[in-house]
């Protein structure tokens, strides 16, 4: 199972990546298909279940926005 955090734009998911990394949360940016969102192609953080919630966290902290948590 995988956890991705949805973000309306590259450069978001890049600044949460940043927070991520700073965090020592294990991640990486995906692609997310369109079908999977409600506003369409977007991307994401993949990150393992165990690390959802310091990472949501991490990015409340930072004012990072985000969708909810698609989980697959």
């Amino acid at each position: 199972m995988r956890c991705i955090l949805p973000f309306i734009s590259m450069t978001t998911a890049q600044r949460g990546s940043g927070v991520l990394t700073k965090s020592n949360i294990p991640h990486k940016i995906v692609e997310i298909e369109s079908n999977l969102t409600r506003r369409g192609c977007a991307y994401g953080i993949e990150i393992a279940p165990l690390y959802a919630d310091a990472a949501e966290r991490a990015l409340k902290r930072a004012r990072i926005r985000y969708g909810d948590i698609i989980s697959l």
